[in-house]
């Protein structure tokens, strides 16, 4: 019987990279192994239902992608996920995983992932626009406070062409994290202590839902797609994206592509999008297998190029003067991209943030209200109800 196996990955432009029939990656692997491998891409607002499907055993797939820390230690924690050991070979080079990167695919020592690509807070921006705007470009870390200055001053330029975010309710908490962070919330410390205050949220949000005033199109439904595409064609000024969205935009498709610069918050967060071998499968071997081709040095070069973020050092040494914000996104990764911390049932607790914002965002809710209902939600999750 020919051996196959199966992959869950979530739907982002970044994915594409290992099922794009330029790179043939998964027939490269088949070639060299004699082993199919059946590449599902789902839909990000059905990732998460999938994802429980298959570690309830009601769905079959022997991979899983998974959001770096973000998940991780939750589903450790419920068993989910198998240990892996990264090859101890001179052609993998394990050493040559950024250890922030290497150190996210931990918990308590034990390696459970292998790292695929990274998404951090990225602010694209025109710079032609920005210099006549400003008389100069803008440093390549700023904080929330400087950015709705620099927006408060453009808005007023008559070329201004307005900014993209994401607002939809699967985007708008990870968005807003760096406005939050900037108020001084953390949302929970690595203990799984809550660290929220009402009047430091009411603060964070007035500063993140200024940035609706600045928009020119309704933005409550925004996600990665349509903010690259808003970059891509030149249809706004601004617009905070991801990095593993950068390789994506900056195609041969981008209007004025060296026009576009670089820049990320002092707040900002990241986290590496990576692989985890499902615990009920029975081809962990296999799996670690497709794993070691699929995170090579070989095709991380592959993944940068494409994604706009690799996760291994010697990609940002050999390809910098190719792209022209890997520089600024190693920086990113290595000093401002705080990651969350770790903890358990974190899905649950986020996922009050994601929906109060939203309301406020849709003015279903006040500010105030939105803020106090967050503080209510956790209280109750955190008594069991």
């Amino acid at each position: 019987m020919q051996p196959k196996l199966t992959v869950l990955a979530v739907r982002d432009p970044a994915i594409n990279v290992y099922v794009d029939s330029k790179f043939q990656l998964l027939q490269k692997f088949y070639d060299a192994y004699n082993i199919e491998v059946d590449f599902q891409i789902i839909e990000w607002d059905q990732y998460y239902p999938s994802l429980m499907e298959v570690f309830e055993g009601k769905r079959k797939a022997d991979i899983v992608m998974v959001a770096g820390h973000f998940w991780l230690r939750d589903f450790v924690n419920k068993g989910f996920l198998a240990p892996v050991n990264y090859p101890n070979s001179a052609e993998y080079f394990q050493e040559d995983i950024l250890p922030v990167i290497a150190d996210e695919m931990r918990i308590d020592g034990q390696t459970y992932l292998y790292p695929s690509f990274c998404d951090g807070h990225i602010i694209c921006y025109r710079k032609s626009f920005v210099t006549n705007a400003l008389g100069q470009q803008i440093p390549q870390v700023i904080t929330t406070d400087q950015y709705l200055e620099i927006l408060s001053t453009c808005s007023t330029h008559p070329d201004f062409k307005g900014i993209s975010f994401r607002g939809s309710s699967s985007e708008i908490f990870l968005d807003a994290l760096p406005f939050m962070r900037n108020r001084g919330i953390e949302v929970f410390d690595s203990f799984g202590n809550i660290h929220y205050d009402v009047t430091k949220m009411v603060n964070a949000l007035n500063d993140y839902l200024t940035l609706k005033s600045y928009t020119r199109k309704e933005v409550s439904t925004y996600g990665n797609d349509e903010v690259a595409k808003d970059i891509k064609e030149n249809l706004v000024s601004f617009g905070v994206t991801w990095g593993g969205q950068l390789g994506v935009i900056l195609d041969d498709d981008c209007i004025d592509k060296e026009d576009i610069e670089f820049a990320t918050f002092n707040t900002a967060w990241n986290v590496t999008w990576s692989f985890g071998v499902v615990n009920l499968s029975s081809q962990k071997q296999m799996c670690e297998t497709f794993l070691a081709y699929i995170t090579s040095q070989e095709v991380d070069r592959i993944v940068g190029s494409y994604a706009g973020s690799p996760v291994r050092r010697s990609t940002y040494m050999l390809d910098q003067s190719l792209y022209p914000w890997y520089p600024m996104h190693l920086e990113l990764i290595n000093t401002y991209g705080k990651p969350l911390p770790s903890v358990y049932d974190a899905g649950t607790l986020l996922g009050v943030f994601y929906r109060r914002i939203h309301q406020a965002l849709i003015q279903e809710l006040s500010i105030e209200d939105a803020s106090i209902a967050i503080d209510n939600d956790l209280k109750s999750i955190l008594k069991g109800e």
